[in-house]
């Protein structure tokens, strides 16, 4: 078993055993691992436990670190690394010491005793006592004084008088009426045996109503995080939506969203919206907004330039909104060189208070921003999920993404396109960084200038590399592991620092992947 070590922050020195599965760290209660300091997430970390194996995944727009080191992906944590969430609380993952087995013939199960009896009285059988001896009996005809049909029907047997006559002796029958005080006392046994009647109903009504109340059907706990919607099985449920410019299956994007049968699209300035509702009653109500501007502007902005022109937009565009500053994390779309996006998190005051999640990028002179909002009063229960990566963008859209580079280069366009394919006839990794920036400078110059002989020429160039890039870095990830399988950290080592000096570039997304390889085997 493993176990993580408070190193700093509150309570320190406390001591968290990790459980097989999965291991929620955060400010929650719903939290395994509760964390009290105010830049935590609700839920910020998810450690999974499996077999000999423990791993680690961001949840939280704040950041999970490992050694320093961001996390971006699930990635395994070694023991004795640190594992910081914020900007203070850091935790040390140890094992725990095996406990000691139970001795063997110990004799958990409870004891077992003699069978118990229960004795149901009989309140239906015959009178005992002073009532055995008396036999009901209709009264005789006489011409007394009436009585009553309760007293009549208690008329008893005064036994038989048997004589003979010397005539020829007949026998006769002689009965009586009951005194007042045996009917009494058949009066009080009746009342005492409608008493034990009414006793056991009462009795048995209760245990009805206690084991009524016991298995009752109950509600699930209070939903105190909404996730994205799954299946039976635990899978992710979700649809595509072409983006503004194309699809996937046409080389541009796609938008995600939850696939519970609520989601309906409608137009909006620039793009599309989808309303929908979210929660295990569907009571949530979330919307997720697509927008792509196309300005050859924005093909000499910065990333940074993008936000805050974007923001400013905004602000003017109707309702009030405040912005928090934009997360300072590295964050991608794609799985190769990756397009570096901003997220954004707002408050908006229009028909009531919004909180949403933005993502904003720009590719060549577009501007795309997604974000996903839902009324302000539900913030802490579904920033996970509109936190959610929502764009899905097709390798060759990644392949052509170029940041803004200043392009201060002396020389003339075509010189630079032919150093870049002279340079890439090579085939050397150790220069394919120093291209790569080339081009996007060169890019840089050449689109705002509208030029598009020499914009196609540049990206058909960069989409090469890319390629090239894309096969060499996996070729290298699968040597790491080898040499690692076989235990020869020596040459995994060598291989990872390589792989780190070609992958030098903060803006591709190898530079953080490669970081995170991990040498203990």
């Amino acid at each position: 078993m493993f176990k993580l070590i408070m190193i700093n922050g509150e309570p320190h020195n406390a001591e968290f055993v990790l459980k097989p599965g999965e291991n929620i760290i955060g400010r929650s209660r719903s939290t395994g691992i509760k964390v009290s300091a105010m830049d935590v997430s609700g839920r910020h970390s998810r450690v999974l436990v499996e077999d000999d194996m423990v791993l680690v995944e961001n949840m939280s727009q704040y950041g999970t670190f490992v050694d320093n080191q961001p996390v971006e992906s699930r990635i395994e944590v070694a023991l004795g690394s640190v594992l910081k969430i914020g900007k203070n609380t850091e935790m040390r993952l140890e094992k725990v010491a095996d406990s000691p087995a139970a001795p063997i013939g110990m004799d958990d199960g409870p004891a077992t005793g003699e069978p118990s009896t229960f004795d149901d009285e009989d309140v239906t059988g015959d009178v005992t006592g002073a009532d055995a001896g008396l036999t009901a009996a209709p009264a005789p005809h006489s011409s007394a004084a009436p009585v009553s049909d309760f007293e009549e029907s208690l008329t008893m047997d005064a036994g038989i008088e048997n004589y003979d006559d010397e005539e020829g002796a007949t026998r006769a029958m002689h009965t009586r009426a009951a005194t007042p005080d045996e009917i009494q006392i058949l009066k009080d046994n009746e009342s005492s045996r409608a008493k034990r009647k009414m006793t056991i109903t009462i009795s048995v009504v209760v245990v009805l109503l206690v084991l009524g109340v016991i298995f009752r059907p109950r509600r699930p706990p209070p939903e105190t995080e909404i996730s994205w919607s799954k299946d039976a099985k635990g899978n992710y449920q979700h649809l595509f939506e072409s983006g503004i410019s194309g699809g996937r299956e046409q080389g541009f994007y796609d938008l995600r969203y939850p696939d519970n049968g609520t989601f309906k699209k409608s137009d909006v300035v620039g793009g599309y919206k989808l309303s929908g509702s979210v929660g295990r009653d569907r009571d949530v109500p979330v919307r997720i907004i697509l927008q792509e501007e196309v300005d050859l502007r924005l093909a000499s902005m910065t990333q940074e330039q993008i936000v805050a022109d974007w923001i400013e937009m905004s602000s003017g565009s109707g309702g009030v909104w405040r912005f928090n500053p934009p997360s300072k994390l590295a964050v991608f779309f794609g799985d190769k060189n990756g397009i570096p996006y901003s997220r954004i998190t707002y408050l908006r005051d229009d028909n009531g208070s919004w909180f949403g999640v933005a993502n904003v990028f720009r590719h060549g002179k577009h501007r795309i921003v997604a974000r996903a909002e839902a009324p302000a009063n539900e913030q802490v229960r579904v920033e996970n999920l509109l936190s959610s990566r929502l764009i899905y963008v097709a390798d060759e859209y990644q392949f052509a993404y170029w940041p803004y580079i200043a392009d201060i280069a002396a020389v003339s366009v075509e010189d630079e396109l032919s150093e870049a394919r002279h340079d890439l006839d090579r085939m050397a990794p150790g220069t394919w960084m120093s291209v790569d920036k080339q081009l996007c400078a060169l890019l840089s110059r050449v689109v705002p200038q509208e030029d598009i002989e020499s914009t196609q020429e540049s990206l058909r160039l960069l989409n090469k590399l890319r390629q090239s890039e894309a096969l060499w870095f996996n070729s290298q990830q699968l040597s790491f592991e080898s040499y690692k399988f076989r235990g020869d950290l020596k040459m995994a080592r060598k291989v990872s620092v390589f792989t780190k000096g070609v992958f030098s570039e903060m803006s591709d997304q190898r530079y953080y992947t490669v970081r995170k390889w991990n040498l203990e085997p």
